[in-house]
């Protein structure tokens, strides 16, 4: 029985002659050039979806951080109002305090 090698739809003979072989180089070059054009579209694929992912996280962790530092600005914002009301009280009763001296 002849052995026969099958690529890709190719049936290379037992005994190739010179032109057999180079179809079936050629067949093969074809093959690994439509192979790697496939390959480099999911490679592709997977950067650009890599990108959107790093980029959505990026913008979470940006929202995140933000609302973070609103947060602490309207933390610290109320409690200066708190102080300062503290301190506009003090304020009046010494004013208060020192009218009254003054109409004695």
């Amino acid at each position: 029985m002849a052995a026969v090698m099958r690529r890709h739809e190719y049936v290379m003979p037992e005994h190739p002659s010179l032109q057999d072989v180079v179809v079936a180089i050629k067949m093969e070059r074809e093959a690994r050039e439509a192979a790697m054009a496939d390959q480099q579209k999911h490679l592709d694929w997977r950067f650009v979806h890599f990108a959107e992912e790093f980029n959505l996280r990026l913008e979470q962790m940006e929202q995140k951080m933000d609302e973070s530092l609103e947060d602490q600005f309207l933390e610290r914002t109320s409690n200066n109002e708190a102080f300062d009301s503290r301190r506009r009280h003090l304020q009046e009763g010494k004013m208060a305090l020192l009218e009254a001296r003054v109409a004695e």
